[in-house]
């Protein structure tokens, strides 16, 4: 839904999207909130807006945006504009700066989510978004997201970024997955590559997880053992096992608090902690220690 009072900032945009100037259409689309630049992309293509609808990254399936989130249109965008609405807010309570015109990483993008919103913040080139799914760089692609995609490594040593350093990273419902194995390597790796006065954003989940339901359908689910693991150590990971990454089941389920963060990944300090709408994402901000 485009408001009647947008329709001349994108009436214009539509207009300088028919040169292909990417970042010229999307400096004038940043004079819509927000909010109503989020919804824009809900709606590409557009047939009102076809130079737009070439420019911009069309909205994913209903069954990409299901399959991986169990959500779709505006219902998820929700939950994508209040994670997106943190980082500015916390980018800029951590640096006393504006987010506009910031280096970016996306760590673990998968289908160009979050990466549409934050094309409303930096042009293309400041943006890097990776994934070790190749499905994932895939449909991203496919759709037309605006960036720099790249394959990266489960247990990455290295990112496929060149030499950039980033001054905002986030990772949102990455470490929510990942062994401890994985979750060090990838966070040990992360901090190459942030500036120094930069930050990184992750999400992890809180102890109440394993309270769902679902996990019952997995043979290998012991809720009261996986509580206990949390209690004891502050990390418990309920593995995949048809998925290995060199002899290790490093993707499954995880829930991890801060107090673990912070005595095992010690190339990191914790800022501040966070809950917003998905209230099974606690979000954590880090600065390079």
């Amino acid at each position: 839904m485009i408001f009647r009072a947008d329709l001349p900032i994108v009436r214009r945009a539509e207009t300088i999207a028919g040169t292909g100037d990417t970042n010229q259409t999307l400096d004038v689309l940043r004079q819509l909130t927000p909010m109503d630049f989020g919804r824009l992309h809900l709606d590409m293509p557009h047939p009102a807006f076809p130079n737009l609808s070439r420019l911009l990254p069309r909205m994913a399936p209903v069954d990409v945006q299901t399959g991986w989130t169990g959500s779709h249109g505006y219902n998820l965008f929700r939950s994508t504009y209040d994670f997106t609405n943190r980082l500015r807010l916390h980018f800029e309570a951590a640096g006393r700066r504006s987010l506009r015109g910031a280096s970016i990483l996306d760590y673990g993008c998968g289908w160009g989510r979050l990466a549409r919103m934050m094309s409303y913040y930096s042009n293309p080139e400041q943006f890097f978004g990776v994934d070790p799914l190749q499905e994932s760089i895939d449909i991203c692609k496919r759709d037309g997201i605006l960036g720099n995609l790249a394959l990266s490594d489960y247990l990455p040593e290295s990112l496929p970024v060149g030499e950039a350093k980033f001054d905002l990273m986030y990772a949102y419902s990455v470490f929510t997955h990942t062994s401890k194995r994985a979750t060090l390597t990838a966070l040990s790796t992360l901090r190459k590559y942030i500036k120094p006065d930069g930050i990184l954003v992750i999400t992890v989940r809180p102890v109440e997880i394993w309270d769902l339901s679902s996990f019952g359908e997995s043979a290998d689910f012991d809720r009261d053992s996986l509580v206990d693991e949390f209690e004891r150590t502050g990390f418990a990971f309920l593995p995949n096992r048809h998925f290995i990454t060199d002899g290790d089941h490093t993707y499954g389920v995880t829930t991890m608090s801060p107090k673990w963060l912070g005595e095992n990944a010690r190339e990191w300090r914790l800022v501040v902690g966070d809950r917003g709408e998905d209230h099974l994402q606690y979000i954590l901000v880090l600065k390079p220690a």
